[in-house]
């Protein structure tokens, strides 16, 4: 002080060599000092620590220990090693050295003010370690109380830094692990004091962590805080420790954290993100936990928070106000879609689905409330599905409502609404259900169904249990084990345990229900009552397992805890288990296992079943009298469960039953009568019978029906003791409708014994004489016996025409085992053969032998031997031969089979193994076709020849291989002849080798050879193909007149082959076939078609025709020709492909009915699944002529037209008996044959006609095609003739199959008389009635031949003759008769008979000549047909056509 103020006293003096002599002095000054120091140094470092050490201990609650302590001269002070620990000597800090940096210029003005710390520039820590736990004790971090609270608020005048370099801070966190911040940077800047500035980083698991800021006071901060990365899970041990959460793992990035004071107040704001977080709540699992924070100073923001709850998504969002004393939330939570199965600890057992939501959380810990939509999309809670749910969820306070409730539930829906306070435990809750399908919840049995609409209200406390219901409820199509209920109503109620049903109504199926009544559940008391009217009994057929009819009405009540019950019914026309009654009443009552069933009657027709009596449950003890008055058997039995059983007939019966149902005692008596038993009538069925210790005697049995009689007595119980002695019994009676026909008179006697498991017979047969198949059987005798399971027929014997037959055998069920030996003497052959189903009668003669059976039935041996004597196959003696054959193991041996006939022979030996080797020969020589038709009945098979065959068989039975050689030696077959014909054929694993094959008729040949699959043959699924040639090289075209006998004669060389591929199902046919330079000549035809060139071309499933032939005169310049061309593919036997085309250029076409040439042009073709006809014929210069006969068809053929006739020059249609007209015009018919339709028409100018024996000259005739479905015209014809001095007009009009005909004369006269003037050429005004003898001769030559048809002994003798066609017509046979005399009266009778549909045989017989004939006819539809016939002058052929004139 004295130095300084010196200085201020010189101040005025010389300035500068004063000012460096005070400076020097100082400087020597202080080095003096310094030098002094520094030799005192060790002693001074001494005292200086102690007073720091002092000084630091009273500061801290604890202690301050270092190694050394350093003060060098340029004013740093450096502490080594510092320790500061508690005051339990734990450490707090350490480090490695503490430098504090002294202004040496600022110690002597510290000092002077007593603030030291000013002269403190830097203070620089070197890796300082803190240490920081929290206390168990009182909660409080252990550095917060580190540093004593003196209460002194002295500035201690620093203004310097503090540093803090490569720092560690560990901090222990409660129950959890430590956290250790490393690489720790820091300035603390006092130089602003009282404002501090901090500035400091460090690493916290290699993520940065940075705080920055300054500190005036608690109203003046401002501090920011940011880090990379920190671990969510440090925040565990901040957690409280009642609260059951843990994070396990999870990170927090991104933070920052601003903090500050001022005077306009506190400001806080920050951000943080969290990833990856995880953890539990609860027991819940969370993880994938995510979202961003946002903070301000009243608010927290929580915005795209998402993460999962036992794998669920959550999603978050919202606000934390933190502005008030509590915090407020404001959340906004959506679960998008929960799976149950995730939360099954915290649900009830059986529930699984999803639940979605979305609502909002808001308010305080202590006052939350929450408000929500709930959505199900899918629950299921023990198999009861719960779809598209939805409720709106509230929450305030304690009090939770849950509204809006909706949800589809087994087929139905669900609304509803209710409340609950938490704190009270009231609820209160409103439910409807509509439509619900009870075979749709599954708690409930599977035989109810139905449909049930209900409401509810419920009231109650949960804690105490008290609750309240009352409701309605409606149902349709009620069903539980085949009880149904249409519509059924009640209303219900709960109330103190005590449930109540009240007007109760059902309408089932016509009937009603109703019911009301109440179930107290404390003391287990029903009390209720019931009506029943016109309930189908056929309701209770399911829950009773047996069928029901009818409707009953019933009235009961249900009482008391046992209950006791009881019922009055009635039920009227029905039937219980196929037992119709017209009634049944009754009553019934019961308590407990008591069943008093005081009267039950049914009632049918004039029977009745009677029944009373009482059960009981426990003791199972019954005591019922039960009667039967003429009731049918047949309704009785199915409700005995036999009826099945063929039995009919009236029943009475009375039984009384007593005891136990394990020991039943009755007796009774029963009559059948007037019905039949398994076909066979009886007139009566009656015995007594009583059961006692479990066996049941029968006395006075007696069966009588027709003239049979049964006497049966006996018992049936452990033992069998029954004796019955039936006489008159007729064999066709017993099994009427099975086996071969069979009548007889039969007497049995037989006794059965033993038991029932092994019962035994012993009985004799007997009869005069039988019947089987019309073979009489004569002294039929024998025994019949069962014992031991084996049944014995002994000394069985009979007589047959002659023949004597004995046998014996026997025959074991159990294991098959026959045996029988039988002979014959003398058996007659045909009678044999009839036995045996045959058929035929073409095989007779007389056998004597023996057949021995054994083995067992599914392999049995047998050896037939004998003589065949006097043996025919129809006229044809047969040889004597043996005869011995054997099978054995599904092997027939023939050792011995000859037959020798007409000088053939037919004979086999050899074995043939149904599964074995077979190796056999059969082979005949010279043995006739007829006999061996006529053996098989197949006379229909036209074939006259004698043949030679060898049959070698081998290989096995299920693969049989044969070597066949056939030869055909000449014959006719089907009324043609052949010369001769062969095959010489093998058969090998399923191939039929063709070696050779031809037919010939001389000098002509047709051969085959190839392969054919067995397969092929059979239709079998098969890949392999036939492979067969067929040779023509040696055949003409003669073999047309193998095709028709209207073929006459043909002459010309068939050249090619042709091969056949595929199968007999699906055939392929390869190559071509030529005809060059033929010749056909046709029955009828004045010229045959010669020079006849064509050839058809096989490709597979195709095939191509080109023909052309000229039908001329001998040497014509320019002949008549005709050209064919067609094609046609198949699939299998279906065409799918045809067509065609045929030109006539003036064929010269000369038979009976047309003469002159044929022009046109014709084609076939496929038009939309059915042959078109198309075309058009031209005819000129021609005389036509129709056929007399006419027919009618049926046929079903359908052919499609479009077709054109056309007449040109000089067309006549000239019969000499009939007419003579020159046509002309032109019709088309289009449609098809069924349904034609024709248009335009024929005309005639000029001509004449002959009716009733008179020519008529044509004044007008015209034919018109304008009728549908139909090929007739319209005629309009007028004609005139003169007889006398008469002339007399005709004329037909109308439809040719009704025309009408007009007669008219001038002079006039009626119709009968014109008819008599044209027919007896008399005058028409004769006066007299009678005959002249020239009126009856022309009488009889003219008019028999219009009314022998209408006496009526035509429709007589076609019943008698059973012929299709009976009828008597006039005029010759002879239609081609060019010379017939129209003035000859022929009379004839024309019969027929259809051999198959549309085909007719014909024979027509002269009734005053010799002219007869034979021939067929075959109808083409319902109007044309084709005819034929042949007389010993002739043949003809030709169409015909039918129609009617009425």
């Amino acid at each position: 002080m004295t130095i300084l103020s010196s200085f201020s006293i010189q101040k005025g003096g010389p300035p500068v060599k004063k000012q460096w002599i005070v400076f020097g002095a100082i400087v020597v000054f202080l080095f003096a000092a310094a030098f002094s120091l520094w030799l005192e140094k060790p002693v001074l470092m001494q005292k200086l620590s102690e007073t720091v050490t002092v000084t630091a201990d009273e500061k801290l609650n604890g202690t301050l220990r270092f190694s050394s302590m350093d003060v060098s001269l340029s004013g740093r002070v450096t502490i080594a090693d510092p320790v500061v620990r508690d005051t339990q000597g734990r450490t707090v800090l350490s480090g490695k050295d503490i430098t504090v940096f002294i202004n040496p210029w600022k110690v002597l003005s510290s000092l002077s003010g007593g603030e030291m710390a000013a002269a403190v520039e830097t203070v620089d820590i070197q890796a300082p370690v803190v240490h920081i736990w929290q206390n168990q004790a009182d909660q409080t971090w252990n550095v917060a109380n580190l540093v004593k609270n003196t209460g002194d608020t002295t500035d201690a005048g620093f203004r310097g830094r503090i540093l803090l370099h490569d720092g560690t801070v560990r901090l222990q966190l409660p129950n959890g692990p430590t956290l250790v911040g490393e690489q720790g940077e820091g300035t603390l800047d006092f130089s602003s004091y009282p404002r501090l500035y901090a500035d400091a980083a460090l690493y916290l698991d290699g993520e940065k962590v940075t705080a920055s800021g300054h500190f005036t006071s608690a109203r003046d901060f401002d501090v920011l805080v940011k880090g990379d990365a920190v671990k969510a899970a440090y925040l565990s041990p901040f957690i409280p420790a009642d609260t059951d959460v843990t994070i396990t793992d999870g990170t927090i990035r991104d933070i920052r954290a601003h903090y500050a004071q001022t005077h306009n107040g506190q400001t806080l704001s920050g951000s943080a993100s969290v990833e990856g977080g995880a953890g539990t709540a609860y027991g819940i699992a969370c993880a994938d936990v995510k979202g961003d924070v946002r903070l301000t100073t009243d608010t927290v923001y929580l915005e795209k928070a998402s993460g999962t709850l036992n794998g669920q998504q959550v999603e978050a969002g919202g606000l934390i106000r933190i502005n008030t004393d509590t915090p407020v939330f404001q959340l906004d939570v959506t679960v998008p879609g929960a799976d149950l199965s995730a939360f099954t600890a915290y649900l009830p057992e059986g529930l699984t689905g999803s639940v979605a939501f979305k609502g909002r959380l808001w308010g305080t810990t202590d006052q939350l409330s929450a408000a929500g939509t709930v959505q199900v999309p899918q629950l299921d809670y023990n198999n009861l599905s719960i779809s598209n749910g939805q409720a709106d969820i509230s929450c305030a306070g304690s009090d939770i409502a849950v509204t809006h409730v909706t949800a589809a539930v087994a087929g139905g829906s669900l609304t509803g609404s209710g409340t609950y306070n938490r704190e009270s435990s009231d609820f209160h809750a409103d439910l409807q259900a509509e439509g619900i399908q009870l075979e749709a919840i599954p708690q409930l049995p599977v035989s109810m169904l139905g449909t049930v609409s209900a409401t509810l209200q419920a009231a109650g406390n949960v804690q105490s249990g008290q609750v309240t219901a009352k409701g309605q409820a409606s149902a349709t199509g009620l069903s539980y084990n085949g009880l149904e209920a249409d519509t059924a109503t009640t209303d219900f109620a709960y109330a103190d345990g005590v449930i109540s049903l009240s007007q109760l109504t059902a309408s089932v199926q016509g009937g009603t229900v109703t019911a009301n009544g109440t179930y107290d559940t404390k003391n287990k008391d029903l009390n209720g009552v019931f009506t029943a009217k016109d309930i189908p009994l056929s309701m209770f057929a399911g829950y009773a397992a047996v069928p029901m009819s009818g409707t009953i009405s019933a009235a009961g009540q249900v009482f008391g805890t046992g209950p006791a019950w009881n019922v009055i019914f009635h039920a009227a026309n029905g039937s219980i288990k196929d037992m119709p009654f017209d009634s049944l009443d009754g009553s019934l009552s019961g308590t407990g296992s008591q069943i008093q069933i005081p009267s039950v009657v049914w009632r049918y027709k004039d029977g009745t079943h009677q029944a009373s009596g009482q059960v009981n449950l426990d003791s199972r003890s019954l005591q019922l009298q039960v009667t039967t008055q003429h009731m049918r058997l047949e309704r009785i039995l199915p409700a005995l469960g036999k009826g099945e059983l063929p039995l009919t007939g009236w029943a009475d019966n009375t039984v009384y039953v007593s005891g136990t149902l394990d020991n039943l005692a009755a007796h009774g008596s029963f009559r059948l009568s007037s019905g039949s038993a398994y076909g066979y009538l009886y007139k009566n069925v009656s015995a007594d019978y009583t059961l006692a210790n479990n066996t049941i005697y029968l006395q006075n049995g007696d069966i009588s029906a027709y003239d049979a009689s049964v006497k049966v007595s006996g018992s049936v119980g452990a033992r069998l003791n029954l004796d019955f002695d039936a006489s008159n019994l007729d064999i066709a009676r017993l099994v009427p409708q099975k086996g071969p026909q069979r009548a007889g008179l039969v007497h049995l006697k037989a006794h059965v014994g033993g038991t029932l498991d092994s019962p035994t017979l012993n009985g004799t047969l007997q009869s005069d004489q039988l019947t089987f198949n019309q073979t009489l059987l004569q002294d039929v005798k024998g025994e019949v016996t069962y014992y031991g399971g084996i049944f014995h027929l002994n000394n069985f014997h009979f007589m047959q025409n002659g023949g004597s037959y004995d046998a014996n055998g026997g025959y074991n069920p159990a294991n098959g085992w026959i045996m029988a030996r039988a002979s014959v003497a003398s058996g007659d052959l045909a009678s044999l053969l009839k036995l045996a189903g045959y058929k035929g009668n073409a095989v007779q003669g007389r056998l004597d032998g023996n057949l021995s059976v054994d083995g067992t039935a599914e392999k049995p041996r047998a050896h037939l031997t004998g003589q065949l004597t006097q043996g025919f196959i129809g006229k044809e003696p047969i040889e004597p031969t043996d005869i011995d054959v054997q099978y054995e193991n599904d092997t027939v041996k023939i050792n011995k089979l000859a037959l020798q006939v007409s000088g053939g022979i037919l004979a086999a030996q050899g074995t043939y193994a149904l599964h074995g080797p077979v190796k056999m020969q059969v082979a005949g020589r010279g043995f006739p076709t007829k006999l061996l038709t006529e053996i098989t009945g197949r006379t229909d098979i036209d074939l006259d020849s004698n043949v030679d065959f060898a049959v070698t068989l081998s290989g096995t039975g299920d693969d049989p291989n044969a070597d066949v050689s056939i030869q055909l030696n000449g014959g006719t077959m089907k009324g043609f002849s052949f010369t001769n014909a062969y095959a010489l054929l093998n058969i090998r694993n399923g191939i039929i080798k063709l070696s050779q094959a031809y037919i010939a008729k001389d000098p002509y040949k047709v051969s085959a050879y190839g392969t054919i699959p067995m397969a092929a043959i059979s239709g079998a699924r098969t890949d392999e193909s036939m492979d067969v040639t067929l040779k023509l090289d040696h055949a003409s075209l003669d073999l047309l007149t193998f095709v028709s006998p209207l073929i006459k004669t043909a002459t010309g060389n068939l050249e090619g082959t042709l091969q056949v591929k595929g199968t007999a199902a699906a055939p392929e046919v390869y190559g071509t076939v030529g005809v060059k330079d033929g010749s056909v000549s046709i029955e009828a035809m004045q010229y045959p078609l010669s020079q006849i060139q064509g050839q058809v071309q096989f490709t597979g499933t195709q095939a191509a025709l080109t023909t052309a032939a000229v039908m001329d005169k001998k040497n014509a310049k320019n002949p008549g020709n005709v050209q064919i061309q067609g094609n046609a593919a198949w699939n299998g036997w279906e065409l799918t492909q045809y067509g065609g085309t045929l030109n006539l250029n003036h064929l010269n076409v000369q038979c009976p009915y047309f003469k002159g040439p044929l022009n046109g042009e014709l084609k076939l073709s496929d038009e939309e699944g059915y042959p078109l006809l198309s075309g058009k014929i031209t005819l000129s210069h021609t005389d036509l002529d129709v056929p007399l006969s006419l027919s009618s068809s049926n046929s079903s053929m359908d052919l499609g037209l479009d077709l054109t006739i056309e007449m040109g020059d000089e067309v006549r249609l000239y019969n000499p008996a009939l007419y003579d007209i020159t046509l002309t015009g032109s019709a088309n018919f289009s449609g098809t044959l069924m349904h034609p339709y024709a248009s335009g028409g024929f005309e005639a100018m000029n001509g004449t006609f002959h009716y009733l024996d008179t020519n008529f000259h044509l004044s007008k005739a015209k034919a018109t095609f304008n009728q549908p479905d139909t090929f007739l015209p319209y005629v309009d014809v007028e004609g005139e003739t003169r007889v006398g001095q008469y002339n007399v007009l005709l004329n037909l009009r109308g439809p040719v199959e009704k025309m009408d005909l007009m007669l008219r004369s001038n002079p006039p006269l009626t119709k009968n008389q014109i008819i008599s003037l044209i027919t007896l050429r008399n005058s028409g005004d004769k006066q007299s009635s009678s005959l002249t003898g020239e009126d009856v001769n022309t009488l009889i030559g003219s008019g028999i031949r219009m009314t022998l048809n209408s006496l009526g002994i035509t429709q007589t003798l076609e019943k008698a003759l059973h012929l299709d066609m009976l009828t008597v017509t006039t005029g010759s046979l002879d239609y081609d008769a060019k010379t017939a005399d129209i003035n000859d009266n022929y009379y004839n009778i024309e019969m027929g008979k259809y051999l198959f549909n549309d085909f007719m045989v014909t024979a027509a017989f002269g009734l005053n000549h010799q002219d007869n004939r034979i021939g067929m006819q075959y109808n083409l539809g319902s109007k044309f047909g084709l005819a034929a016939w042949k007389s010993s002058e002739g043949a003809y052929v030709g169409g015909v056509y039918k129609y009617s004139f009425y």
